[in-house]
């Protein structure tokens, strides 16, 4: 699944070079059409990238000095690096930084990507630096990296670190789609609930991955799961995540699972555990426990 859309976009693909070709990411979508594939060259691109309705795919330089979208400075009230609406975007050998996210009824949303009805797939990235404040009359925050929300999600080989919502979801908000995320870290992200990761409807899988050093101010300091979502956790690491209540994962979720993980040093207050798994009973749910191994970390309640 990860190399799908890259296969799909070298196949009778044009490639635009920039700044080759085009002076800057947003003049090469405005012209790509679907397939294309858009090579951007090592530096630093001051840019907020809006892609809608194309399939396309967006490569940075796999060789020093990277690829950086730096969203500090937006020309309109959307501080997303990346603004994906409909259609499928690749992300590939890029860091998206300083993303500040799009206000959306109220809610700001995806400070490093806001992907909304969109299959998105980001490999070998790097998003970091992200913060997403609430509003003075905003209800929450979503996504601090990354705000996926009713579509697909595929993060491989990537970083997803020191970024924050105010609200909910510091490295990742998923919300009724589906989220892959294997052979990556998430680390020193922070939120009000889901430090790392919160997931919410939908299906998710973590595989092979390290969940480092996330904090929550009230629960999931690496994950939260929520409202029937089905969601599994294999060969992850957790270390020293933080949160007064499930400082690994707090889950409310349908089904789920947590196999062959690692959970060293968690911080948890002290009637709070590593793991909360809570109301399932209420939701009719069934959670896995199996090959997990705790250091020095409080148990499961």
């Amino acid at each position: 699944l990860v190399a799908s859309l890259l296969v799909a976009a070298t196949a009778a693909a044009d490639v635009l070079f920039v700044p080759g070709d085009h002076p800057t990411i947003n003049e090469a979508i405005e012209v790509a059409v679907d397939g294309d594939i858009i090579e951007v060259a090592s530096g630093i691109y001051r840019e907020n990238l809006v892609i809608s309705g194309k399939q396309i795919a967006i490569r940075g330089s796999q060789v020093d000095p990277p690829t950086v979208i730096d969203g500090s400075a937006p020309v309109n009230d959307c501080g997303s690096c990346v603004l994906v609406t409909g259609g499928s975007l690749l992300l590939d050998h890029l860091v998206l930084r300083n993303g500040t996210g799009c206000p959306i009824f109220g809610i700001t949303r995806g400070g490093g990507i806001y992907a909304e009805f969109a299959v998105v797939e980001v490999i070998n990235t790097v998003i970091e630096d992200c913060v997403l404040e609430t509003e003075p009359f905003g209800s929450t925050t979503w996504g601090g990296g990354i705000c996926s929300y009713f579509g697909s999600l595929v993060v491989e080989g990537s970083t997803i670190r020191g970024n924050r919502a105010d609200g909910e979801g510091g490295g990742i908000w998923s919300t009724h789609a589906t989220l892959l995320v294997g052979n990556s870290r998430i680390e020193d992200n922070h939120a009000l609930l889901g430090g790392g990761v919160l997931i919410e409807g939908g299906e998710a899988s973590i595989d092979f991955s390290t969940l480092r050093g996330n904090t929550a101010l009230a629960e999931g300091g690496a994950a939260l799961v929520r409202q029937a979502a089905h969601a599994g956790f294999y060969d992850v690491r957790f270390d020293a995540n933080a949160a007064p209540d499930g400082a690994g994962i707090w889950s409310s979720a349908i089904a789920g699972a947590a196999l062959d993980c690692i959970f060293s040093e968690q911080v948890a207050d002290s009637d709070g555990a590593t793991v909360r798994l809570d109301d399932l009973d209420l939701v009719f749910g069934d959670y896995v426990l199996g090959g997990n191994r705790f250091c020095g970390s409080t148990g499961v309640d």
